[in-house]
């Protein structure tokens, strides 16, 4: 069963992947420039969205109170790590690009199991398979073998 949420996993898949063709179109494209149109477009479209679905608003001592935290981490982490994807994006095809993001997600899911115990269903063993389908698809396809 699918709900909303996974409908805008889906969404934002499309469209991270319009998005990648786009800037490996444009290697010369500022890419600090569009890792900020990213951020104000991903959090008007994620506040549109939460509000939309009926998301509890928090209390605002607990938004206060969770900023700092969210700021350290959105500067130290997410900010440089987005700038290096982008940039990433301006020199390799988006196909390798895609996997390699998928591959974090892969690690996450098999981690996620070996360390906090979760039980992973038909579709998560899936999908896993389907990304190391997907990497050697790419890799073969675009003359990267080894001879």
């Amino acid at each position: 069963r699918f709900d909303q949420t996974d409908i805008l996993g889906f969404l934002s898949g499309i469209f991270w992947a319009i998005g990648s063709v786009i800037v490996s179109r444009n290697p010369k494209a500022d890419y600090t420039a569009i890792n900020f149109v990213v951020y104000i477009v991903v959090g008007m479209v994620g506040v549109s969205w939460a509000f939309l679905m009926g998301t509890p608003v928090p209390e605002a001592s607990s938004f206060l109170a969770a900023t700092p935290v969210a700021l350290i981490v959105s500067m130290g982490i997410f900010v440089p790590a987005m700038l290096f994807i982008i940039r990433v994006q301006q020199y390799l095809s988006p196909s390798i690009v895609g996997i390699l993001m998928l591959s974090e997600v892969l690690f996450a899911v098999v981690s996620a199991e070996i360390m906090l115990g979760e039980t992973l269903g038909a579709t998560q063993w899936l999908g896993g398979a389907m990304i190391i389908l997907a990497a050697v698809v790419v890799t073969r396809s675009q003359g990267h073998t080894s001879s």
